[in-house]
């Protein structure tokens, strides 16, 4: 089976996708699953893995809500906050998502050089381990999977 293991979807609007310039413009409409599955259908894709856009819990539901509706999307790579104190909760909320198979966090949009060697960072990414979550971080030089 042919997986697209990365793509992205969202609702557009300008205020959330400041990071799309004017060089950018083919991207800022909608990206929904509509428009997804006739070219996965075209390419013999069956199955997608979306990944978030926004760090924002609103969208990890609203890609897990996207996943039930839409049986092509195999898997969803999410957001939550690493260093936040909520943290066990967010994630006992999300291990009953089957789809949730990962979580994203941007590291090359924080100002702070040494984000992820916050003792907060550290102890969040403990927690993701433990419940058994993967941890996906974003740079622009390399990608780092745990």
């Amino acid at each position: 089976m042919m997986i697209d293991a990365h793509h992205h979807l969202w609702k557009y609007k300008p205020e959330e996708y400041g990071w799309m310039d004017h060089t950018m413009s083919v991207l800022k409409r909608d990206y929904l699953p509509a428009n997804l599955e006739p070219e996965l259908q075209k390419a013999r894709v069956k199955g997608t893995v979306v990944v978030q856009t926004n760090q924002s819990i609103e969208e990890t539901r609203w890609l897990l809500g996207q996943a039930v509706a839409n049986p092509f999307i195999k898997g969803v790579v999410g957001w939550v906050d690493l260093c936040s104190p909520k943290l066990g909760q967010e994630l006992k909320e999300f291990a009953v998502h089957p789809k949730l198979v990962g979580v994203r966090h941007v590291i090359h949009d924080e100002a702070d050089d040494n984000f992820m060697l916050q003792p907060e960072f550290k102890k969040g990414i403990a927690q993701l381990e433990a419940g058994g979550f993967c941890a996906l971080y974003a740079s622009s030089t390399k990608g780092i999977r745990t």
